[in-house]
């Protein structure tokens, strides 16, 4: 029987004799037999999706990310459509992207300091501690996706919310018209 030259790769001999391949985790040759290279998954139980997963409460600020653990294809972090309501064409020309995200996150910053600042002079800011509980370890990579979460859902509601004023107002003008 021919071994492989390293430990985590297997060869197919041209007989067909089993072909040895090394476990990663116990380190011991495990034996199996390929008949052909294609790879049959019929028999295999795939996971089935929690149809209720999008509908949870949300306990804690990780519960969000692992409900959304089974998507299929991610979002990009950095979107940069908002970037044009910040920079003229020229800037957006002329910058380099890291440079513009410098500016844009620091211009971010600032305008969540005039939200805190308007939130004190109304009396709901500095939140009470017990509040804030549990948020207790959230690091800001975290927090930054669960705004950038919520942004994203708020998008898609008005969308819907536009989407059903849309077809409420067609409805009407049927209504309304004479026959």
């Amino acid at each position: 029987m021919q071994q492989a030259a390293h430990p985590y790769t297997f060869t197919q001999q041209q007989d067909e004799s089993p072909l040895i391949i090394k476990s990663r985790l116990s380190g011991s040759p495990v034996s199996t037999t390929f008949t052909d290279l294609s790879s049959d998954t019929s028999s295999v139980k795939r996971p089935t999706r929690d149809k209720s997963a999008s509908r949870i409460t949300i306990a804690h600020p990780y519960a969000r990310l692992y409900a959304k653990k089974d998507a299929s294809k991610r979002r990009k972090i950095w979107n940069h459509v908002l970037e044009k309501q910040l920079f003229s064409p020229q800037e957006l020309s002329t910058m380099g992207a890291p440079h513009r995200r410098t500016i844009y996150i620091a211009s971010l910053e600032a305008h969540i300091d005039r939200l805190h600042n308007q939130l004190l002079g109304i009396g709901l800011y500095p939140i009470p501690f017990e509040r804030l509980e549990p948020y207790r370890g959230l690091n800001s990579k975290t927090a930054k996706s669960m705004v950038a979460g919520m942004q994203h859902d708020a998008t898609h509601t008005k969308l819907k919310l536009l989407e059903l004023e849309r077809s409420v107002f067609l409805v009407h003008s049927h209504l309304m018209k004479p026959t």
